[in-house]
């Protein structure tokens, strides 16, 4: 910088720095770009979204792999079975060809074409109107619940803890029989009784 026709030399502060996805209102600007990289606050920031897959895509993808390593020894045994005679990586490619039958590739487009069907027939269902399916992997879900808990505020287990998968207690809790409810006993949930 010139001041007075002597050359001063000024450092670089804060003042001086313009951010990322800074926009100018007016005049026109020198700059040198410092850091770009993977490294940058900006880069950092961000996180690559994870794909979603279900538990049967992974299931499906795990048998995949299982029966191709099978193909790949059946293939192998056959080929040792002839003692590798001749142009033996011509007869494994053959029985490759002749056994790909071991790994099914279409069934998970066949999967894939039931989970829009299943979209598409809870979306249109006219009980529960309003509803949306944002994944396909909703309905395979829907059949892997495991556990239900719910809480009835004490109208039918009377405020005690009850599981219906565990074997019997020696000291029964009463049972509750009103009207068009359900009972429990020591030996689980039974309807109830109208008297």
């Amino acid at each position: 910088m010139l001041q007075d026709g002597e050359r001063t030399v000024e450092s670089l502060s804060l003042e001086n720095t313009v951010w990322n996805n800074t926009v100018l209102a007016s005049g026109t600007i020198i700059g040198l770009v410092v850091y770009t990289g993977s490294e940058t606050r900006s880069v950092m920031n961000t996180t690559k979204p994870e794909t979603k897959h279900g538990t049967l895509d992974y299931e499906i993808n795990y048998l995949a792999i299982l029966l191709g390593i099978l193909l790949l020894i059946i293939c192998f045994v056959m080929v040792a079975g002839n003692l590798f005679y001749g142009l033996w990586y011509i007869d494994f490619l053959r029985y490759i060809v002749l056994f790909s039958f071991v790994v099914p590739i279409s069934m998970s487009v066949n999967l894939d074409m039931a989970k829009l069907v299943y979209v598409f027939f809870i979306m249109n269902d006219n009980k529960i109107d309003g509803t949306i399916v944002r994944n396909t992997g909703v309905p395979e879900e829907l059949g892997r619940i495991s556990y239900l808990m719910s809480d009835k505020t004490g109208t039918l287990t009377q405020n005690g803890s009850c599981s219906t998968s565990s074997p019997p207690s020696p000291h029964p809790s009463p049972t509750h029989s009103l009207a068009g409810s359900y009972a429990w006993s020591r030996y689980g949930v039974q309807e109830a009784v109208s008297r």
